[in-house]
């Protein structure tokens, strides 16, 4: 009985110890590092599970067809400067399996240091946006449960809205820490929610008033993501979520109601 007892105690004292065991997550890679990168509307993921479920040849083949033609490849790079930083950049693969770095499908082209901190100050914000929410990690050691804010703003609207509510929370929470083929992996939670509503005081129409009168402009971003950062190494090894719009005003000219995956996979 004593036994069964102080092993309980040996349990109870190892979990309690790991959960106020701290951290420092850093970015610590010495050579190129390749994810494959995935943001693309939920409707294609829908219809990839359905292509998987086909039994139908002919229209297995119809769906591939589609999911060909409306899949967009991405390939993000990240490589070590000569000043202790890193560069990154995102590639649009028109080809899966031919890639040409010297042409005009860079999207994205950006710097950030160990901690994730987005040094490409200059950078326009949704551009800005990917960097943070892809690399930034916490500024100081943290422990399981703490969290901490990344330097994100979804909204952008112009001045010809006028605010009357709004609301945001940027949440990022160390949510585990698992030990996993011998290296440490921190779990890390990211829980992003922006909201406003208001009026827009621009070319006020007909139209427009109806709409007003009818419906209150309004826009609602979200962000949930889990990612696995392998803290030995300090690189993620898997960055998992969605990302998800709906309103009635326009996000940096796109469609107000969309949702669509966010992913990293590590290129081996």
């Amino acid at each position: 009985m004593k036994k069964i007892l102080l092993l309980f105690i040996l349990i109870a004292f190892s979990s309690n110890a790991q959960d106020k065991e701290t951290v420092d997550l850093k970015w610590k890679i010495t050579d190129t590092l390749t994810y494959k990168t995935f943001m693309y509307g939920y409707t294609l993921e829908e219809k990839m599970k359905e292509a998987e479920k086909e039994t139908n040849p002919e229209r297995k083949k119809e769906l591939l067809k589609e999911i060909k033609r409306d899949k967009l490849n991405y390939e993000t790079q990240i490589f070590p400067d000569n000043n202790g930083n890193y560069d990154v950049k995102m590639i649009h693969k028109s080809d899966v399996d031919k890639l040409n770095i010297n042409d005009r499908n860079v999207i994205l082209h950006g710097k950030f240091n160990p901690n994730g901190e987005n040094l490409s100050f200059y950078y326009e914000q949704n551009k800005k946006n990917l960097i943070s929410l892809f690399f930034e990690l916490p500024q100081k050691p943290v422990k399981i449960g703490d969290e901490w804010n990344i330097d994100v703003d979804i909204i952008s609207l112009d001045q010809h809205f006028k605010a009357d509510s709004l609301s945001k929370k940027n949440t990022v929470k160390l949510k585990d820490i698992v030990e996993r083929n011998g290296n440490k992996i921190a779990i890390i939670e990211y829980d992003l929610n922006e909201y406003v509503t208001g009026s827009l005081e621009k070319n006020k129409s007909k139209s427009s008033k109806q709409n007003e009168a009818s419906e209150k402009p309004y826009l609602k971003a979200t962000h949930k993501i889990i990612g696995e950062f392998n803290i030995d190494k300090g690189f993620w090894i898997s960055y998992d979520g969605y990302r998800e719009t709906k309103g009635n005003i326009s996000i940096w000219g796109m469609n107000n109601n969309q949702k669509s995956v966010l992913k990293l996979m590590l290129k081996k």
